[in-house]
């Protein structure tokens, strides 16, 4: 169980996006969601203590955007359960007062929580369409229920079409019926235009990537459409060339040989020099000339050398010399 959770987190660059600051976000959004529905007496405390964990399954597992058919058939629920509700007094069919407590909150959402989780650990589209199809028969279940028993016509049980008083288990009524139609097409809908929407949604990954290897198993991972490169790139800005050869051939760039590195440092930092003015640019140029030895280890003597150097032709000039070239402006 453990290895699934840690999964589900790791996957969660995912599918929807989410990194840590978005799992964060998901757990206030699902607090402030069951501290609503409990104001509201939607829930008992039972019911929104289980409301918190499948809240956040859902969202943890399919994104934020998956809050939007859960709010729907919470409030289809809600105001299904409050239409009519003295009518239903009096025939004894009413809701608790308290609202739904656990058992009947995991009873219509919990395969739907089950099924976010899975998605987000194995990036599988059909569980996506299991869940849809698990808040839409929610939604039709609870709507149906609280609807059809205000019908005025005589229910009819299933098994046996035998009329039976409204709100009778097992029973139906065209209206119930209808309602709970409607209610399914609606969360059904709005997950369809939720997913085109998140389609059009370009999304890269990122954290850690620090090599082409990593990049595409994050790619494979997560279906996201790029990744994003840091800390790896620097003093190894080539990485990206790395990276797009190995995904387009599927092989390793050969290592880069020292006079690349070479041209790389020097138009590099002529650029700084160029952009920040010689005072300035010899001092950001100081922890980029750190992060290209730090690729190069035991030339730490040359490396504390040049970040002492306080004009731009001598930190050039000794840098170049290290590789036995002249001090003549890169083309």
């Amino acid at each position: 169980m453990s290895d699934m959770v840690s999964q589900l987190f790791r996957a969660q660059s995912h599918l929807a996006g989410t990194s840590e600051p978005s799992l964060w976000l998901c757990l206030i959004v699902t607090l402030a969601f069951a501290i609503v529905a409990f104001l509201a007496r939607a829930v008992s405390f039972s019911g929104g203590v289980a409301g918190i964990v499948v809240c956040f399954l859902l969202c943890a597992g399919a994104g934020l955007p998956a809050l939007a058919p859960l709010l729907a058939v919470f409030a289809m629920a809600w105001l299904g359960t409050k239409v009519g509700y003295q009518e239903k007094v009096k025939i004894g069919t009413a809701e608790k007062i308290e609202g739904r407590n656990a058992f009947q909150v995991l009873a219509n959402l919990s395969v739907a929580a089950i099924c976010a989780t899975l998605y987000s650990v194995t990036g599988k589209a059909a569980f996506l369409v299991a869940m849809a199809a698990s808040l839409s028969e929610a939604a039709a279940d609870t709507v149906s229920s609280e609807v059809g028993q205000l019908s005025k016509e005589k229910a009819r049980l299933i098994s046996t079409w035998e009329a039976v008083p409204a709100g009778t288990d097992g029973a139906i009524t065209a209206l119930g019926t209808v309602s709970g139609i409607a209610a399914a097409m609606a969360v059904s809908v709005l997950m369809s235009v939720e997913r085109q929407f998140r389609d059009q949604i370009v999304q890269f990954a990122n954290g850690d990537i620090a090599s082409a290897q990593h990049a595409r198993k994050i790619l494979a991972a997560t279906g996201c459409d790029g990744v994003m490169i840091g800390r790896a790139a620097q003093g190894r800005p080539w990485i990206f060339d790395e990276v797009n050869f190995f995904l387009e051939t599927g092989e390793i760039r050969a290592v880069l040989a020292l006079e690349k590195v070479r041209d790389i440092m020097r138009a590099h930092l002529e650029d700084l020099y160029a952009f920040y003015g010689d005072q300035t640019g010899v001092r950001v140029a100081r922890k980029h000339l750190s992060w290209y030895f730090r690729q190069h280890p035991g030339q730490e003597d040359l490396r504390n050398l040049l970040v002492q150097i306080e004009t731009p032709e001598e930190q050039l000039s000794t840098l170049l010399q290290h590789y036995d070239t002249g001090v003549e402006r890169a083309a």
